[in-house]
């Protein structure tokens, strides 16, 4: 670990911010400007976790923070985001934390707008808006950002078993929420919906209307573009995370049952030629439809994930 933080001076500061790195070293130099940038009077500390990458992301990284005394460098093999993450938050003792993809370009006065709403509302999380940038000689072009309208989640562990509708860079959150060694669910390889799931069950939202970050329009080794790990990591996320919290209303847990196997039908169907495997996937989507479905809510959900298993190289850090 190369470590620049000012240990005499022992500064606490009001933001983390914690990126994972891997294979992004043509994006880095936009990536962490983006965040030495940020406007507001606060203190801050900059955390970049290297997931073992196999580019010159290590090095690049440690070009761009040389000299700096605000900045944590963690470097190690790959063992995947959700690991990386955790590591990340692990080393960071500010008040919020500001987790960034390691291809994300945060907008200048995105922490100022995040930081406000949370200490005006008192709200666990703040959400932004995405945006988008393509790559041209090196340099980001940007397109113009979409305002949405703001609001208040109250309860929203609903809407987000509807639908995974932010990444981790469209978040800030207060770090004493969520315990740092176990942060994402380590069992599940893609980060974003269990750490998503776990502040939802704790906290209301709130939604800033602004854009806060840019995402690159194609990137080629973006976990997003793996749709299968993705869907079986909602799904895989969506089932430890129901395994491990008993009290929720059962009426929403039979809900989640329905999404889960809804959303491995659809993919047997679109992407499987196996006729077993189809046939699964429906046996269970009819079964979540039932009113016999509570009693086995868990097991459809468990199922509704080897569907993504079947034909596809799925990274399942518990296979």
């Amino acid at each position: 670990m190369f470590r620049c933080i000012d240990e005499e001076n022992d500064i606490v500061p009001v933001i983390s911010y914690v990126t994972t790195v891997y294979n992004k070293a043509e994006y880095l130099p936009a990536v962490v400007q983006s965040q030495f940038d940020q406007e507001g009077d606060f203190d801050r500390e900059y955390i970049f976790v290297d997931d073992g990458s196999d580019d010159d992301s290590l090095a690049i990284l440690k070009q761009l923070i040389a000299n700096r005394e605000d900045c944590v460098l963690l470097s190690g093999e790959n063992q995947g985001p959700s690991r990386a993450t955790n590591k990340g938050i692990a080393l960071a003792r500010g008040e919020y934390i500001k987790l960034v993809d390691g291809d994300d370009i945060l907008l200048d006065d995105m922490t100022r707008k995040l930081l406000d709403a949370l200490q005006q509302d008192q709200f666990g999380v703040a959400l932004g808006v995405k945006s988008s940038y393509r790559l041209a000689s090196g340099a980001p072009i940007f397109n113009e950002p979409e305002k949405q309208t703001a609001a208040k989640l109250h309860r929203p562990l609903h809407k987000l078993f509807k639908n995974a509708f932010f990444t981790p860079t469209h978040m800030m959150f207060k770090r004493d929420l969520l315990k740092n060694e176990d942060a994402c669910d380590e069992r599940v390889y893609i980060q974003d919906y269990s750490i998503a799931l776990k502040l939802a069950h704790i906290t209301d939202f709130i939604i800033v209307p602004d854009a806060v970050f840019y995402a690159p329009e194609d990137a080629a080794n973006r976990m997003s573009h793996n749709v299968a790990q993705t869907l079986h990591d909602l799904n895989a996320a969506m089932f430890y995370f129901l395994s491990g919290q008993p009290d929720i209303d059962p009426e929403l847990s039979v809900y989640a049952a329905r999404r889960a196997t809804g959303r491995a039908w659809r993919w047997a169907l679109r992407e499987t030629r196996s006729w077993n495997v189809r046939a699964a996937a429906t046996r269970s989507y009819f079964r979540a439809r039932t009113p016999f479905a509570n009693s086995r809510k868990l097991d459809l959900i468990r199922r509704s994930c080897h569907v993504f298993q079947n034909g596809f190289a799925i990274k399942d850090p518990l296979r």
